[in-house]
């Protein structure tokens, strides 16, 4: 019996798996007719959730879609051996939003990376879906990263007082609630 994938649980195994499905792809360009890797090159007009993340190794966009890049330590194998039964994009685009958000066609970038998802494709003998969206990494506002910053410092702070004073701040803490 096969058994039922895992979501991810970090952006670093997204970006794994985007480096992964690119790297497979690329081998089919390369003449690699495996099974598995061309279904995910037959499937790229099919794909709607695209998920695009710059690297800066290969100081370029790679593109990969949701239903792939969302479980653990996925390969072509096994998106071609789970793909109809077992994954689901929608559970897929749950986790993601932890860290991607979908990018706004009124955004100074959407056009630049539409045309770069456009092109990928085109790439491979295959157009872009029509229902398709483009997700990036959710950019932090400095006030957030100030606050998340601080947020740190004063947890740090806590550890290092004696247990009568957390007990202090945990009471004024609740207090003010």
């Amino acid at each position: 019996m096969i058994e039922q994938p895992r979501l991810v649980m970090s952006n670093e195994e997204v970006i794994e798996n985007i480096k992964k499905f690119n790297s497979e792809v690329a081998l089919y360009a390369m003449g690699n007719q495996d099974i598995s890797i061309t279904l995910l090159v037959e499937n790229i007009s099919h794909y709607r959730a695209w998920y695009a993340y710059w690297d800066k190794d290969e100081n370029k966009y790679l593109f990969a879609p949701s239903k792939y890049i969302g479980y653990q330590n996925m390969d072509a194998k096994q998106y071609a051996e789970l793909n109809r039964s077992y994954l689901d994009g929608r559970k897929t685009e749950i986790v993601l939003a932890n860290w991607y958000q979908t990018l706004d066609e009124s955004s100074d970038s959407y056009e630049d990376l539409r045309t770069k998802l456009s092109d990928y494709c085109w790439n491979h003998n295959k157009s872009l879906n029509a229902l398709f969206r483009i997700n990036v990494l959710k950019q932090e506002n400095e006030k957030d990263i100030l606050e998340k910053d601080l947020v740190d410092l004063i947890y740090k702070v806590y550890l290092g007082l004696s247990s009568e004073n957390k007990e202090l701040v945990k009471r004024k803490i609740m207090n003010s609630l």
